[in-house]
């Protein structure tokens, strides 16, 4: 709060973006406070969080001091993959029962998803894919987004990428948004890979009968 009076003061912004990833993991109290103090201060914002941390509670007093958007991971539709290869351990049902929160209050998000992560192949995308197209029919103010998979340094996945000959050793993330993925996949797959992510929006908005289409669209 006082860094945002800080800012304020500063830069007399119009619009608050918060960068915490899981902005909602604060402890009661904590929110509790944060409800109370920035009922004063009637700047819009946009949150990110994680969809484990999300109640009825939270988004309704958040918006009513001024929430304007959050964003949301849901990395993979795969159930199963997203257990073992990213330990996320929230299922598909429980990622649409907490959406569902934001469609009652008349409310979207952006729902970010990663493509071209290790061992994964197009028919898992495609689950990716699926579970976004039923979330946007569920809730037509969501916005889906895809974007190629980066590993950090650091992180478990990039050992596993390292370790299954997916990195080169001289190899430095640089950006966290690229054209092309920057794991060791064979030159059809990178390219299909590139594809996906340019027509991901394409195959979760349009119907079926245009998938044909957009696979042409993918090259």
């Amino acid at each position: 709060i006082e860094q945002i009076y800080h800012q304020i003061k500063r830069h007399t912004p119009e619009f608050i973006y918060f960068s915490s990833e899981s902005f909602l993991s604060m402890p009661e109290g904590e929110f509790d406070m944060f409800i109370k103090e920035y009922s004063k201060i009637k700047i819009p914002f946009w949150i990110q969080t994680r969809i484990e941390t999300i109640t009825e509670k939270h988004l309704s007093e958040l918006r009513k001091v001024g929430m304007h958007w959050m964003t949301i991971g849901l990395e993979h539709g795969n159930e199963d993959y997203r257990k073992q290869i990213l330990k996320r351990n929230y299922s598909n049902k429980v990622f649409v029962e907490r959406m569902d929160i934001l469609k009652d209050l008349d409310m979207g998000a952006s729902v970010n998803n990663m493509i071209g992560l290790p061992f994964e192949t197009r028919d898992l995308i495609f689950d990716t894919i699926r579970m976004n197209r039923e979330l946007l029919n569920r809730n037509p103010r969501l916005e889906c987004n895809a974007f190629l998979f980066t590993p950090y340094k650091g992180c478990e996945l990039y050992d596993v990428c390292k370790k299954n000959n997916l990195l080169d050793d001289s190899f430095i993330t640089a950006s966290a948004v690229g054209e092309e993925t920057v794991l060791n996949f064979p030159k059809e797959f990178k390219k299909e890979l590139s594809g996906l992510a340019r027509t991901f929006n394409f195959y979760v908005r349009l119907p079926d009968k245009f998938y044909s289409d957009i696979r042409v669209a993918e090259r």
